[in-house]
């Protein structure tokens, strides 16, 4: 293609992208007035879930926030009004949310996502931005549980668990009020992740796929260790009826009734 062809490409391209930006603009104004409708944060239709988050941008009263800071010579450890220096501050003792409470200022910020749902899945077919019913799997390891506070003031806390099936191993990241699943479970327990989705870690230019929770998810024990076994032979023979069903296709069988299709064509 010669340079003018790219060049009428690029500003077509440039020109589509326009159109479908302003479409979903568009889509996201009537999503959030249906949102706001029914009372609720999440909607589904088929295998789609659509969700809203709201991450409350803070801001704060410099004028007052400074006098309270200048009064316990703490200004010029912020300076200028910085979020993670304040959270420092509380962190340190240094001073207590209670005292800056009134300076605080939370403007909502929503934001929208979309995404596909599945029903039972194993490991290996997973893929970012999957929301899925069941994924039965064996936990082989547990982190070490760490905590923090985030640059707009909330406390967190974060663990997770390593687990498997028969067709590969994930982690199932939890966070808050979840990294309780990883005090009670056990290295060896079976368990059923329910209402689980995949979310990706980035790091620089390596991409690790992740099993992330939401408010509806829960994580079952259905067994202990030695039930490995049980959900390996499941898999295999989920595998070997695949292997056979292809075989049988390509040989030009059909699927239900085991006879070759030149057969009732009178072609045998």
């Amino acid at each position: 293609m010669g340079i003018e062809g790219i060049m009428r490409e690029y500003y077509e391209i440039k020109e589509e992208i326009k159109k479908l930006e302003t479409r979903r603009k568009e889509l996201r104004e009537t999503l959030f007035d249906t949102f706001s409708a029914r009372n609720t944060d999440e909607i589904y239709a088929g295998d789609i879930w659509v969700y809203r988050v709201n991450r409350p941008k803070v801001s704060w009263e410099e004028t007052e926030l400074k006098s309270i800071l200048v009064a316990k010579g703490l200004w010029d450890d912020v300076v200028m009004v910085d979020n993670q220096k304040l959270n420092n501050l509380i962190a340190e003792g240094e001073i207590s949310e209670a005292e800056i409470e009134n300076c605080k200022r939370e403007s909502d910020r929503w934001y929208i996502y979309a995404e596909r749902k599945v029903g039972n899945i194993r490991i290996k077919d997973l893929q970012k931005g999957v929301r899925f019913s069941e994924l039965d799997a064996i936990v082989v390891g547990k982190g070490e549980l760490r905590q923090g506070i985030s640059r707009v003031g909330k406390k967190w806390r974060l663990n997770y668990l390593s687990i498997k099936d028969k067709t590969g191993s994930i982690k199932l990241v939890l966070w808050n009020e979840n990294t309780k699943i990883a005090e009670d479970r056990n290295v060896g327990d079976r368990i059923v992740v329910k209402e689980g989705y995949v979310s990706e870690y980035a790091r620089g230019d390596d991409r690790e796929l992740q099993i992330s929770l939401r408010k509806d998810s829960d994580v079952v024990v259905i067994g202990a260790k030695e039930e490995m076994e049980d959900l390996e032979r499941e898999i295999e023979e989920e595998e070997e009826e695949e292997k056979e069903t292809k075989k049988i296709i390509e040989e030009g069988y059909d699927v239900y009734e085991g006879y070759k299709e030149d057969s009732w064509r009178g072609k045998s």
